[in-house]
């Protein structure tokens, strides 16, 4: 998941990986677009979450 960064809404991400592969894998930043407004930004491995 990630939280959009201009209207708020968490929104699954369009990177999809288990925890043990996320944790291992190194990338710099990945576009994304909200669903809910449409805005295209960049987000960092640190931008990302599981929730359960």
């Amino acid at each position: 998941m990630i939280k959009c960064k201009d209207c708020g809404e968490r929104i699954p991400a369009s990177y999809q990986q288990d925890t043990v592969s996320f944790e291992a894998t190194n990338f710099t930043e990945q576009l994304e677009k909200c669903p809910n407004c449409g805005k295209v930004r960049p987000y960092f491995k640190a931008d990302y979450f599981f929730e359960e």
